[in-house]
């Protein structure tokens, strides 16, 4: 007896919105009535929404009578293929421009530049960004900067002259007139920027509010140093080289400038600037090379700068993210995990 398929429309197609994709897909298999029910806008607009950042290991088939999935499972299909870790979408794709037709720039072809919650940021041959929403299908017009990155669910973009912050829909949240800035760093309460050499071996750093704008702090730092800032503290961590022999690791607060700790590293590299500065784990931070003079990395504790763990492969950074690290050494390839 068919208890699903007996139901009122609406009734069965709540029951059917607890499943996952690939369980929405089996009942394709299970008869037309339940195809029908499980192919539908309703429950695959729920996925495209909520689940689109996760991984993009999964691959969903189609695999039914007709081959041919409703608009918003086609979306979600064509998504989650091309969608990486970070949550950006790293090509174009016809799927989106079939959803979004209504668009006058859709005739021409389209970058897609960022999936941030419900809102598609694409930019179009004329190098204008657009910002869709995917539950109410309005857009909203964005001229573009000369960089554009996304840092802790919002959106940067900066240019020679100004610094842009907006929220995943596209509202602008901070506008700032700055010198030239090299690179920029934020979190939910604190926008860092850096500046390009004031003279031979001088760079400037500067911190402003997020919320009013306002400048916090601005500190000197040496002009090869690899700088990133915590995604929940208010932290900076700065790894420079203090003298021919030393590199030097220092946390310091955001919105003060008081350092909180600091470790001096022998550095091996004396003409160059490899190292590497990376957060992992939300409370661990990666750095190499290690302390030891060979080419290893070290993991510290945020709070305090304590070396919690040295590495014992050998082998050049490959990859690194918050989570995995993935070094080579000759044929050998080495994964290591921060989760």
């Amino acid at each position: 007896m068919d208890i699903v398929g007996n139901l009122p429309q609406e009734i069965s197609q709540h029951v059917l919105s607890f499943l996952t994709p690939p369980e929405l897909i089996k009942c394709f298999h299970v008869c037309k009535k339940w195809y029908n029910l499980a192919n539908t806008d309703f429950l695959w607009k729920r996925h495209c929404v909520l689940e689109l950042l996760l991984s993009a290991d999964t691959n969903i088939p189609v695999s039914s009578s007709n081959g041919q999935l409703c608009k918003w499972g086609t979306i979600y299909r064509s998504f989650k293929r091309k969608v990486n870790r970070s949550g950006i979408l790293e090509y174009s794709t016809e799927d989106v421009i079939c959803f979004i037709n209504a668009k006058s720039c859709l005739d021409r072809e389209l970058n897609i530049r960022e999936l941030c919650n419900s809102y598609i940021w694409f930019e179009d041959s004329n190098k204008v960004i657009h910002v869709f929403n995917l539950e109410t299908n309005e857009s909203l017009k964005i001229d573009p900067l000369q960089e554009m990155k996304r840092m802790c669910n919002l959106i940067t973009m900066w240019s020679d002259s100004s610094v842009v912050v907006y929220s995943p829909c596209g509202k602008v949240l901070l506008n700032l007139s700055v010198d030239y800035a090299q690179e920029v760093f934020l979190n939910k309460t604190t926008l860092v920027c850096l500046h390009p050499a004031k003279g031979q071996h001088i760079r400037l750093l500067q911190t402003f509010d997020i919320k009013s704008g306002e400048k916090l702090m601005e500190k000197n730092v040496m002009r090869f140093a690899d700088i990133t800032l915590h995604s929940s503290y208010d932290s900076i961590y700065i790894l420079e080289r203090s003298s021919r022999d030393l590199y030097r690791v220092s946390s310091l607060c955001a919105r003060t400038g008081q350092i909180q700790w600091h470790v001096s590293l022998p550095n091996m590299f004396y003409n160059l600037w490899p190292a590497i500065l990376h957060v992992v784990s939300h409370k661990h931070l990666f750095v190499w090379p290690c302390n030891n003079r060979t080419d290893r990395y070290s993991i510290f504790n945020l709070k305090t700068g304590k070396m919690l763990y040295a590495s014992s492969n050998k082998g050049s950074i490959q990859y690194i993210s918050g989570g995995v690290c993935i070094s080579v050494d000759g044929k050998v390839v080495h994964i290591k995990s921060f989760l």
